[in-house]
């Protein structure tokens, strides 16, 4: 504010009041700035003679070509129109932008009398930055950055150590990923990880489990991985390790360590099936959930080695004689991904024969062994002699003398591998391992074997056919089969498949053989119905009689090599076991009466075990218990007549009394 005169009088006696805002000083300066060009072009058109010019339809133009274009001094290239429209812009915002200065009222005092010049007043509003942006800017940006970490120092964090296990320390694979090399069907491997809490606050985390859907669904098997969680500090001298499940919740204060166990175990035949034929991998990845924090992700995968376990018997008689295990080191494709007419094919699986013949051959030896080393008492009782067994001996685990459940697995794996790779079964075992031991190991294999085979010996539809049958001939209250013809039936519905009839034989033939050892029908048979064995001690027979009847039994006792000729020639009548003897020597009644319960007692446990494992698996039970105690029983009907074979006569099933 100031007086315009010469005298430049205060403010208070001015007769006017004067103000001027940044914006103005612009817009003056640009003015004048125009103004300024507008006179230098006049200049040059007044040198150029442009003003002497007369009408314009007598002014005449002349056009240079070689003056025109960018050389051209008119030339207005983009760069300066943009500039110019810049400007432009400029001072039209200048025009229509918020005045900084605003002047709320300017009055006039004219009640002053004693002077000429009225004195003035007004009031502005002034706006202005009081912040200064750039500073403002750099100030929001190291605040956020102070808070982003602190909320990251707030927030919990977990660095996991992938511990590497034998040969993997030097590999050159992901550190972060965790490798459990070859893997085999039912047998465990583990690796380990190390969890630690390395943020300053406390950290709660889990493993994410896998969805549930359904078992049908190819893409999620069965889950083949377990994860054990244990923390150090629940670690106890004397109960070692407190391990808990991965499902659970765990939480790690700042300095902590967590050990996890991952364990890949392979154990579901429908998932062994889908590795063998290469539809599924063993690959998957574990999720790390940390509660507020950022997950973890750990890839897991394994090699899998092809197996017998879990073929059908069709692909078995076309497995490399080197054993499934050979699947995996060449490139012979799987026998189920190749033409089933065409390759060379074996009569039955050499895998089952293997298995049959050792069990078969072991029973006669732990038999003998158990004979020459035991007395019978109450306190040393033979497996297949206790109430337990109900006969079932050496298919019933509470009748198996090896407890050691560690011990018992690794002989099972030792056979599972000889299987796989065609090795000798007798090859694997210790020299000082009884023979007792080595046949509960087999025989608990072979019942894996046959409960694993798809769709069984006896498969889906047979077994249907053959049970419409039974069920007609039952509401015709037809007279029931004897035993010769319903092997000859039994076989008739196998004929269809060679492989399938040699093996129900291989089976039912080392069933029969079994029998015949713990339960022979002879005049000195030592054995006495299960009601009746607690009170009974065996008499042992002289040692010439153990050899003669050993040798004969040698004799008698069908090999597997010789089934399949036996049985479907027709051949059906066995000669009684026993002996010949003089009638002064024969048997008591009540002696022959008990060795022939027993041995019924024997034929039908057996039968009752081997029913659930050579039908099918598919072949469903029925819901009701009286519905499915009468199809057990059919079940068992055709299977039991098998195990008549020896000490057999036209007394009865059994046997009898010559």
């Amino acid at each position: 504010m100031f007086d315009s005169s010469e005298k430049q009088r205060g403010p208070s006696w001015c007769d006017r009041i004067l103000f001027r805002s940044h914006r103005d000083k612009l817009r003056h300066e640009k003015l004048d700035q125009e103004a300024e060009e507008a006179r230098k072009r006049d200049e040059e058109m007044k040198a150029s003679g442009l003003d002497k010019a007369v009408a314009d339809d007598n002014v005449l133009f002349e056009y240079d070509p070689d003056a025109d274009g960018v050389a051209s001094e008119e030339y207005i290239s983009d760069e300066d129109q943009a500039a110019d429209d810049d400007d432009a812009v400029t001072v039209a915002s200048l025009d229509s932008s918020h005045d900084p200065i605003h002047l709320d009222h300017y009055v006039s005092h004219q009640g002053i009398l004693s002077s000429d010049h009225k004195p003035l007043d007004a009031v502005f509003t002034l706006s202005f930055d009081a912040v200064n942006r750039e500073l403002k800017t750099k100030v929001h940006q190291e605040v956020a950055r102070e808070l982003d970490k602190a909320e990251n120092e707030a927030r919990p964090d977990l660095t996991i150590v992938v511990d590497k296990h034998g040969d993997q320390k030097h590999t050159d694979k992901d550190p972060d990923t965790v490798d459990f090399g070859d893997i085999a069907f039912d047998v465990l491997a583990h690796r380990s990880l190390t969890i630690a809490n390395t943020s300053g606050t406390a950290a709660t985390f889990s493993f994410a489990e896998r969805p549930t859907v359904d078992d049908k669904t190819i893409a999620q098997p069965p889950s083949w991985l377990v994860i054990n969680v244990c923390k150090s500090a629940d670690t106890a001298h004397d109960t070692g390790q407190a391990m808990t499940t991965s499902s659970e919740t765990h939480t790690l204060l700042p300095g902590e360590v967590a050990n996890v166990d991952v364990t890949a175990h392979v154990r579901s035949i429908k998932h062994v099936r889908l590795l063998n034929i290469g539809k599924l991998k063993l690959e998957d990845i574990m999720v790390l959930h940390v509660d507020g924090g950022r997950d973890h992700f750990i890839s897991v995968h394994g090699r899998w080695l092809p197996t017998c376990f879990g073929c059908s018997i069709d692909e078995l008689t076309r497995m490399p004689e080197a054993g499934a295990r050979s699947l995996a080191e060449s490139d012979t494709p799987h026998p189920s991904s190749t033409d089933s007419s065409t390759g060379i094919r074996l009569s039955a699986p050499r895998e089952l024969f293997r298995l049959t013949e050792a069990v078969s051959e072991l029973t006669e030896r732990a038999v003998a062994e158990w004979s020459m080393t035991n007395r019978e008492s109450e306190e040393h009782k033979a497996p297949w002699t206790m109430d337990l067994s109900g006969g079932a001996w050496p298919f019933l685990s509470d009748t198996w003398t090896l407890k050691d459940q560690q011990e018992r697995a690794a002989l099972q794996i030792s056979v599972r591998e000889a299987l796989d790779t065609n090795k000798s079964l007798t090859s694997i075992f210790a020299p000082e391992l009884s023979s007792l031991h080595r046949l509960e190991v087999l025989s608990e294999t072979l019942l894996t074997f046959l409960n694993a085979l798809q769709d069984g010996i006896v498969t889906a539809k047979v077994w249907q056919d053959m049970e419409e049958q039974i069920i007609v001939r039952e509401k015709s209250k037809s007279p029931p089969r004897n035993w010769e013809e319903t092997q000859a039936w039994v076989l008739e519905h196998l004929a269809y498949s060679p492989a399938h009839s040699v093996s129900f034989t291989f089976v039912t033939f080392m069933l029969a053989r079994i029998a015949n050892e713990v339960a022979p029908v002879s005049p000195g048979t030592p054995l006495l119905p299960l009601s009746k064995q607690g009170k009974h001690i065996v008499a042992k027979e002289p040692a010439d009689k153990q050899a003669g009847t050993a040798s004969q039994d040698q004799a008698q006792s069908p090999t597997p090599a010789s089934a399949t000729a036996f049985v479907t020639s027709g051949s059906f009548r066995r000669k009684n076991r026993s002996t010949s003897t003089s009638a002064g020597t024969g048997p008591e009644p009540t002696s022959q009466n008990n060795s022939i319960a027993r041995r019924q007692a024997v034929e039908t446990a057996l039968a009752s075990i081997f029913s659930l494992v050579l039908i099918s698996a598919s072949a469903p039970l029925p819901p009701k218990e009286k519905d499915r105690r009468i199809s057990e029983e059919r079940r068992r009907s055709i299977i039991e007549p098998f195990l008549k074979m020896v000490a057999v006569d036209d007394r009865g099933p059994s046997g009898g009394q010559s």
